[in-house]
């Protein structure tokens, strides 16, 4: 059976919506521990970030901390390693999502084909050299 344009379109869309449905799922868990790790690292302890949110100039204070050389300070070894690890657990889990979606869309069937993955067929030389 040849995969035409048509086949080939479904197949594609097919994918990229199961794909995009485990990744919205994976986004809602993954997105709150990305803000809450950077926004924590901000801060010496969780007690100093609750202050920061209750006091009414807290917010404009920490701002004006951020300005001029003391911004370089706020980033710190920590900082950027928590967030290399977190993107690095992105990264498996997308590739992990798109794995289950090309294991998904593979189970698919629709109206005039199925798709079937199949073992390559190894080829044997008639006369090898040894």
């Amino acid at each position: 059976m040849q995969i035409n344009f048509v086949r080939a379109t479904k197949i594609w869309f097919s994918f990229t919506w199961r794909s995009m449905l485990l990744g919205f799922a994976f986004a809602l868990v993954l997105f709150p521990l990305n803000i809450f790790v950077v926004l924590f690292s901000f801060f010496a302890s969780p007690g100093e970030f609750l202050n920061l949110v209750t006091n009414p100039f807290g917010m404009m204070m920490f701002i004006s901390s951020l300005t001029g050389a003391s911004a370089a300070s706020v980033l710190t070894a920590a900082l950027l390693i928590k967030i290399l690890l977190l993107w690095l657990v992105n990264i498996f889990a997308v590739i992990a999502i798109q794995a289950l979606a090309m294991r998904w869309t593979l189970k698919a069937r629709w109206s005039d084909f199925k798709l079937v993955a199949v073992p390559a067929i190894e080829v044997v030389p008639e006369n090898p050299l040894i």
